[in-house]
């Protein structure tokens, strides 16, 4: 089932159903994570991108985007962005990332001056990865 087709525009979720859809512990380890590590709030928006169709959930500290996270049957989507002022910071934590993540900055080309990740939280490295990166841009 695509999320999407559950809710539409006008009928936004509760963050109870959207761990219902997602389906592992995963999504609320990231939640908490996020906003209890940054003292952020989620921000439900509805994007209409045929790329991502669908309601997504943001999360921003102090006026900056750290990520964007989409539900997925089983797993999140989270869109992080490595911009100019991250790239200093991102080669000394690229030891840290697991080889998946790593892989991933490797292969993202910049366009409009930024890498735009998209993240398969999947796994517990996965979750970690996250959390580092929201951490590079809270710090940068």
């Amino acid at each position: 089932m695509q999320w999407h087709a559950w809710y539409g525009p006008e009928q936004p979720p509760d963050l109870t159903e959207i761990a219902a859809f997602v389906g592992n512990g995963l999504w609320e380890k990231a939640r908490s994570g996020l906003e209890t590590g940054f003292h952020t709030a989620p921000r439900l928006e509805y994007s209409s991108c045929s790329m991502q169709q669908g309601w997504k959930v943001k999360y921003k500290t102090g006026g900056r985007a750290l990520c964007t996270l989409y539900p997925m049957a089983g797993y999140v989507l989270a869109l992080v962005v490595i911009g100019q002022r991250e790239e200093k910071g991102i080669a000394a934590l690229l030891e840290s990332l697991g080889e998946g993540t790593k892989q991933l900055y490797q292969r993202t080309a910049p366009a409009m001056g930024a890498r735009w990740m998209m993240l398969k939280i999947d796994s517990e490295e996965a979750l970690g990865d996250l959390m580092l990166l929201a951490k590079l841009r809270a710090d940068a």
